[in-house]
Formats: C-alpha cells, sequence, structure tokens
C-alpha cells in the first residue's frame, strides 16, 4: 500500500473521545496564581455535552425571537449555561465547609459567585489542543 502525502483525517481520530472523556483544569486563585485545591473536569468544545447545549440555546432563541430579543443578562447566562453543560465533573469544591455536588445548578451558583473560575473552565474548554492525546 502507497502512503499518500497529505492532510490526514485518521490523525483527529482520538480527539472526540479526549472531547467526550473531559480534562482537568487545576484551578487557581486569581490574585496569587496558586492552586485553590479544586479540580474542574471539563469537556471539550466539540462534545456531545457542548452541541447538546448548544442546540438547546439556539431552539430557545429560536422559539424567543418571535415574541422578544434577548437582553444581554440572558445571553450571558445562556452562556454560563453552555459553560456549565461543560463541566462533568469536580473535587474540592465546598461552600460553607460542606462539599458541593457537582450538578447544574451549583455549577451556576459557582460561576456567578466566582467569575474567575468560570474564565478559567470556559478558557480550557475551548482549547482544542487540550484535548489531544499523545
Amino acid at each position: 500500500m502507497t502512503k499518500v502525502n497529505g492532510f490526514d483525517l485518521s490523525s483527529f481520530d482520538g480527539l472526540q473521545t479526549a472531547q467526550e472523556d473531559g480534562i482537568p483544569v487545576e484551578i487557581v486563585h486569581p490574585g496569587t496564581g496558586e492552586l485553590v485545591g479544586v479540580t474542574v473536569v471539563v469537556a471539550g468544545p466539540d462534545s456531545t455535552h457542548a452541541k447538546k447545549a448548544d442546540r438547546a440555546l439556539i431552539n430557545r432563541r429560536l422559539k424567543m425571537q418571535k415574541t422578544k430579543s434577548l437582553t444581554a443578562e440572558e445571553l450571558q447566562a445562556e452562556s454560563l449555561r453552555k459553560l456549565a453543560a461543560c463541566v462533568l465533573s469536580w473535587d474540592g469544591m465546598v461552600d460553607g465547609g460542606k462539599p458541593l455536588e457537582c450538578v447544574t445548578e451549583n455549577v451556576l451558583l459557582a460561576f456567578e459567585r466566582a467569575p474567575w473560575l468560570a474564565e478559567q473552565v470556559a478558557e480550557a474548554a475551548g482549547n482544542r489542543a487540550a484535548f489531544f492525546t499523545n
């Protein structure tokens, strides 16, 4: 068999699995840069989690466009909901001295109370290069 030069799509075969499995994100303090003891596992931008959240947001927007325009606050909330849908698990998240279960409601709460946490998770979730397996 002759090897053909060019762009080989099979070189990306592991990417989808890696995005579904997610990558760990070590959260750092926004002021000191030190680890805070929280690890968030986040799915990738092409994962089924991200795609499902995208479709839900688009469908909502299509329904709403007939009746009203979205506000900046609603758009920002949608963005956080999509990001929350990509959070697969976390370890070390505590609120008031009690462990915080990794469910969408709690993820949104954490993102609202600590926007810097959402920023770190969003940066990792959108970085396709981080999901490539060696």
